[in-house]
């Protein structure tokens, strides 16, 4: 089972990887901030790749009119419902 310390993989799948310039806090959503480093340029929305500080990449979709472009501050939010957590030790 789970236990304090032991190493972890979170998994989620990238359409449930809502991400946006700025996102509204929420108490059933993980928060994680990035910089854009690829941002599809579709009319109705697409993909968005992030490097988190830690220099984790994700990737996940943002919608119609999005505005992000590489280099911008953005935020990715996923449901807490959405992740898997898989023990790696």
């Amino acid at each position: 089972g789970l236990r304090a310390g032991l190493p972890v993989l979170a998994l989620c799948k990238a359409t449930a990887m809502q991400v946006a310039q700025r996102i509204a806090p929420s108490s059933t959503r993980n928060m994680l901030q990035g910089v854009v480093t690829r941002a599809s340029r579709a009319a109705a929305g697409g993909e968005v790749s992030l490097r988190l500080g830690s220099g984790v990449q994700l990737v996940g979709f943002a919608a119609a009119g999005h505005g992000l472009k590489p280099g911008h501050s953005a935020m990715a939010a996923v449901n807490e419902a959405g992740v898997v957590i898989a023990a790696t030790g």
